[in-house]
């Protein structure tokens, strides 16, 4: 999380999860997802910051040593926080990683 000087967070901020499965295909690939949960104070921050990270994600894709992994954007859901002023994001990402490029 991202504080100002006076020790309250600055919103949008983003935290997230990453899980990826313990196995892969003979291939060498592998799969999981990305989770990241938005926090803003306002929905229509969250729906542009969904926006720039659909663009990001659109065509990502990396070579990290001997893997190769590609992102995608899967999908974002508003989640209820039951907090007045305060809106939450769901964002899932797609990974796939194959060893051995």
């Amino acid at each position: 999380m991202i504080y100002s000087p006076e020790g309250k967070p600055e919103y949008p901020y983003i935290t997230g999860e990453l899980s990826l499965n313990d196995w892969s295909f003979e291939s060498g690939q592998t799969s999981g997802s990305m989770v990241l949960e938005a926090w803003g104070k306002s929905h229509i921050e969250l729906v542009e910051l969904t926006a720039v990270i659909k663009e990001i994600f659109a065509e990502d894709r990396e070579v990290i040593g001997n893997v190769s992994v590609f992102v995608s954007f899967n999908s974002a859901s508003s989640i209820p926080t039951g907090a007045e002023g305060l809106t939450k994001l769901v964002i899932t990402l797609d990974v796939e990683a194959w060893e051995g490029v």
